[in-house]
This record gives structure tokens, C-alpha cells and sequence, in this order.
């Protein structure tokens, strides 16, 4: 709980905190070496990412991740209430005028009693809402505003924890006061279709490959197992996968540079961009169908 903001209510002497559950794996590292790639963290992202991943795995994994708002009694060291929320990641917590606010992945944000943890209001924010709020009064009227957006490190690196995916819009300044009129319009920015732009290509050791070097390059920007939340492009989805020389341009030739997709030359050859190719289809066709996942012959 040590990353989005907690607050404090003197008055019942509680702590509130916007606690998750993010599992992962520990394993042993045989090598004692770096893993190569740019995440100088120690972490080797490729030995918790299977080469298989079908639906009943993905579910299992999204089931793992829990969010919670939890009222915290630091004299009892035990919580006074908590509610559940359906995610990780949510936003940071205000505490004032006997309510707390906190905005949620999903774009929900609520305001429930102080003592009790009861709902008294909730508003569609359209858009994430893992920020912290802030309150302010103006000529006797009080006002609460939060910023708002999807983009996040939970959004790039953990895509397939949302069960829809988002627009990738930019972020707003929501104030809400009582008696406030104005409506969030809702994002008109269409969704790229969920299906294949190529055949799967490959053998096993291709594929593999593939996994490893996606994982250790592009998995904490376009999501674990190559699945976006939306904020940045879905690359199974991609048609730069049906056109090799197009992707290595992207990849090792930093043609989208100006859009933030920086070129990886320094890390990777033609060889592991084609890998990593291979490894996108195949994680492609493995979403959209029982057996797609086939690797091909070549």
C-alpha cells in the first residue's frame, strides 16, 4: 500500500488505504546473470511468461488481482471496515466532511461513509480514475476534483487484467459540487477489431524465442503475454504483423519514434524482431480461438 496516496481522518482515528493484490512468481535464477534488455530492475519478465496462454489461464490470473478500500485502525492494528473492489489499482484516497473519495480502475468514482464504509454517492468519471482527489472551497462552496486517464503502469504492463478494453483518450480535470449540472462525454474513439492481420508463422524454437525477447523488451509497455488494456496499441491486432519489413522498421528502425515507440537496435536484430513477430501472431490466434495457437511450418 506504499504506492498510491492513503489518508487520514483524526476524528475516528482511522487510516484509510487503497491496498492491492498483485501477485507474482519467484523463481530460482539459474544463470546468476543479467537477462539482457533495458529494465535494469533485477527482474527477468520472461520467467514468469508462458510460451501457452489460453483463455482459462488468463482468467485465472485476472481472478488473482484484488483491490480493496480498507479503514485501518492503527491502535488496534486491525481494519475497522473495508469494501471490495472488482480490480487492483485504484486511485488515491481523500478524506474529508465525514466522507471518503476514492476513484477506482474502472472509472467509478465514490464517496462512502467515514465510519462505516457505506456507499453515499458514486459518478461515472468515463475514464480511470487512479489518481489521488483533492477538495477546495470557493466563496462557501466546496468543491472536489480528481484528475482522470487510463495511462498508468497497471494499463501498460497488465492489459489483460481489464475485462474491457479502453480508448486510448487523454486525461481530464473532474470537479465535482453539489447541485453540478455538466455531463463527461463518453469517449467516440472505436476500438481496432480483435482478429488476426496474418497467418501464424514459425516453428516452436522461432516462437519461444520470441516470447523471451517480447518479455524482456516490450512486455512492460504493451502488456503481459501481449495483451493491451488499450492505452498504447494492441500489437496481436497490429497489421504491422502481416509486413516483416514494416515491423523491423518500427522495431530496429524507430519509424514511429515521433509516436513514443523508440527504435530498439541496441537491443535486438532482425532475427529477434522477426522472433517477437512470430511470438505476437501466435499469441494472437491463441486469444481468438481453441486451437489457432498451432505454430506453422515455417
Amino acid at each position: 500500500h506504499n504506492w498510491h496516496p492513503m489518508a487520514f481522518n483524526p476524528d475516528l482515528g482511522l487510516a484509510y488505504i487503497p491496498a492491492q493484490e498483485i501477485p507474482g512468481p519467484y523463481v530460482q535464477d539459474l544463470a546468476k546473470a543479467s537477462a539482457g534488455g533495458t529494465w535494469n530492475t533485477g527482474i527477468d519478465f520472461a520467467a514468469d511468461s508462458p510460451l501457452n496462454a489460453p483463455p482459462p489461464l488468463i482468467t485465472a490470473i485476472k481472478s488473482s488481482l484484488k483491490g480493496r478500500l480498507i479503514a485501518w485502525d492503527p491502535v488496534a492494528q486491525e481494519p475497522r471496515w473495508s469494501v471490495e473492489h472488482p480490480n487492483a489499482w485504484n486511485g488515491g484516497i481523500l478524506s474529508a466532511g465525514g466522507l471518503v473519495f476514492q476513484g477506482q480502475l474502472d472509472g467509478s468514482f465514490s464517496a462512502y461513509d467515514a465510519a462505516t464504509g457505506e456507499l453515499k454517492w458514486e459518478a461515472d468519471l468515463k475514464s480511470g480514475g487512479a489518481s489521488g482527489p483533492g477538495t477546495y472551497e470557493i466563496e462557501g462552496e466546496q468543491y472536489v476534483t480528481i484528475t482522470t486517464g487510463w495511462g498508468s503502469a497497471y494499463a501498460l504492463a497488465v492489459g489483460l487484467a481489464y475485462d474491457e478494453k479502453v480508448p486510448p483518450v487523454l486525461g481530464k480535470v473532474v470537479t465535482f459540487k453539489l447541485g453540478g449540472t455538466e455531463q463527461i462525454a463518453a469517449s467516440t474513439i472505436p476500438l481496432r477489431p480483435a482478429s488476426p492481420q496474418t497467418e501464424p508463422f514459425g516453428d516452436l524454437a522461432l516462437i519461444n524465442a520470441g516470447r523471451e525477447d517480447f518479455a524482456r523488451n516490450c512486455r512492460v509497455c504493451h502488456g503481459y503475454l501481449a495483451e493491451s488494456s488499450g492505452v498504447l496499441p494492441d500489437l496481436r491486432w497490429s497489421a504491422y504483423t502481416a509486413d516483416a519489413e514494416a515491423w523491423n522498421a518500427v522495431i530496429l528502425q524507430g519509424t514511429l519514434a515521433g509516436n513514443g515507440m523508440v527504435s530498439f537496435s541496441e537491443q535486438l536484430d532482425v532475427e529477434a524482431s522477426e522472433a517477437i513477430r512470430a511470438y505476437v501472431v501466435h499469441r494472437a490466434y491463441e486469444t481468438t480461438g481453441p486451437d489457432a495457437a498451432e505454430t506453422g511450418g515455417d
